[in-house]
């Protein structure tokens, strides 16, 4: 909640980097009282925080150990079944190499959402759900 105006630009870039962030809602309380007065710029002091322009998120990466587990678990199997999320939609070449190198079977409207080639689709070894 914001109770000089000056805090408004601040709270509003706050806002919006913790709901891109953690992909969720989030609200700013704007006083009736408030919305009436006029805008000011916060003070350039020693030690204020002003937003700063573009936002880069958080890195998307899992940890090492994590993925040489995962890794482990996968190589160990026989008959690898794989099912992937609406995150994979930006990684479908990493999807795919997945699915060749451990030959793996995938539901067939998976290869249709990331849109893999039709001779893909049809594979030895995939699934065809």
């Amino acid at each position: 909640m914001a109770s000089v105006p000056g805090q408004v630009r601040q709270l509003i870039d706050r806002a919006v980097r913790i709901a891109s962030t953690r992909r969720c809602v989030t609200c700013v309380i704007l006083p009736n009282d408030l919305q009436e007065l006029p805008y000011e710029d916060p003070p350039v002091m020693h030690g204020a925080t002003h937003t700063g322009v573009g936002h880069a998120g958080p890195a998307q990466l899992p940890d090492e150990a994590l993925l040489h587990q995962a890794a482990v678990v996968l190589n160990a199997g026989k008959k690898v079944a794989c099912w992937s999320a609406r995150a994979a939609l930006r990684a479908t070449d990493e999807v795919i190499a997945v699915a060749e190198r451990l030959q793996a079977g995938w539901p067939r409207h998976y290869w249709a959402r990331l849109r893999c080639p039709m001779t893909f689709l049809g594979s030895p070894g995939h699934l065809a759900c």
